[in-house]
């Protein structure tokens, strides 16, 4: 949320009158609602428990789904529209054994958690007797069980809400997401402190969902997008794609900003965003053929053919016409000119530079001139000119 600590406030009071109505929140609308949090700094983290604390404090559940009202919880495994050969599938069925927790069973394990790292940090002192440090070494592997099993119990929550955000998403990025999101929910494990009084998931879904937009805004597009606004773009494709199906033709931007909830200012800039660029590198036609996006590109800065080669004549034909001058002629008709690297040197300098008065090279300057004028090898060169 950098940048936009002014507004947390209001921010903050529009999810609690929500909230407030119905007496309970989904994480999905959390979800919608984090693209306000851009990073992973320990303000942001602030943040983010202010406003959960806010909810508990005001008895308003955050709940998976709205099923969860009535018991129901969500299982993303079992509404998976993947083939059964899919990665993402066979993660699915991978993780599917592990359990879900109930709050007491996460409270426990928390303390469990918590107990291990103090027997860790216990373990660091000197003068400990045996019976001492086999008894903290239990509790220190107590506690990375625990730990274990907070994570492999919620993998199943990962996957949720990259499915909630990124909906458009498969295969391989998608499994690369999720495994993002997993190293959030281990630091999310490791910091979760259960006298808050709120879910597991509730604080695990800001830790998780936040590596995974960073990693889609810097490894998906070769220009970086921010990532608050990185996580708009998935829903405005979906946006986009499901408001063509229903008018048969592509959605105006007032239209995208109905659906999604949003100003035209932010649709606007958003389509920006999701314009994947093309690089020059990229191949044209077959790739054996080897031309590539920029041997098609014009060069502004190229010079016309034509105009080069009656360059490159005339370098030629002032080389050969040069020689027939003494040495120090041709030296400062090169230099006075730029005939060397287009650096036109004034009298001034050539002085210093020859060590004769500026008047002297006034004159050696025009009498090289006048050879070159009477030269029978300048006959025609005046056409040239125009």
């Amino acid at each position: 949320m950098s940048g936009k600590g002014g507004g947390f406030d209001a921010w903050t009071g529009s999810i609690l009158r929500r909230g407030r109505q119905r007496g309970f929140l989904t994480v999905s609308e959390l979800m919608a609602d984090l693209d306000e949090f851009d990073d992973e700094s320990p303000e942001e983290e602030g943040r983010w428990i202010t406003l959960i604390n806010r909810l508990s404090d005001e008895g308003i559940r955050v709940v998976e789904e709205v099923e969860d009202v009535g018991g129901r919880r969500d299982r993303p495994e079992s509404s998976s529209g993947e083939a059964p050969g899919n990665p993402v599938t066979q993660y699915l069925r991978e993780i599917g054994r592990y359990s879900l927790l109930t709050a007491e069973q996460e409270v426990e394990l928390a303390v469990q958690i918590e107990g291990g790292v103090r027997a860790g940090e216990r373990l660091e002192e000197r003068g400990l007797s045996a019976g001492e440090r086999r008894d903290l070494r239990r509790r220190v592997e107590q506690g990375e069980r625990a730990y274990n099993s907070m994570v492999e119990s919620n993998l199943r929550l990962v996957v949720s809400i990259a499915r909630k955000t990124f909906g458009s998403l498969n295969g391989a990025l998608l499994l690369d997401l999720i495994q993002e999101g997993n190293l959030g929910l281990m630091k999310a494990a490791q910091r979760f402190d259960h006298r808050r009084g709120f879910r597991f998931s509730t604080y695990a879904v800001w830790w998780i969902r936040q590596p995974m937009i960073k990693m889609f805004s810097e490894q998906s597009r070769p220009i970086r997008v921010p990532a608050y606004l990185a996580a708009l773009i998935p829903p405005l494709n979906d946006a986009r794609r499901e408001l063509t199906q229903e008018h048969g033709r592509p959605p105006t931007t007032a239209e995208l900003a109905a659906r999604l909830e949003v100003g035209p200012e932010v649709v606007e800039r958003m389509v920006r965003l999701s314009q994947r660029p093309i690089s020059l590198q990229d191949p044209v036609g077959s790739e054996d053929d080897g031309v590539t996006v920029g041997d098609l590109v014009e060069d502004l800065n190229a010079k016309d053919p034509l105009d080069a080669a009656t360059l490159a004549f005339l370098q030629r034909y002032l080389a050969h016409v040069l020689k027939n001058l003494r040495d120090r002629e041709q030296e400062i008709l090169r230099l006075r000119f730029g005939l060397e690297d287009g650096r036109v040197w004034t009298l001034g300098e050539l002085s210093r530079q020859f060590r004769v008065t500026k008047e002297r090279i006034r004159q050696m300057e025009r009498k090289a001139l006048s050879k070159i004028r009477h030269h029978r090898f300048t006959i025609g060169l005046d056409e040239f000119l125009d």
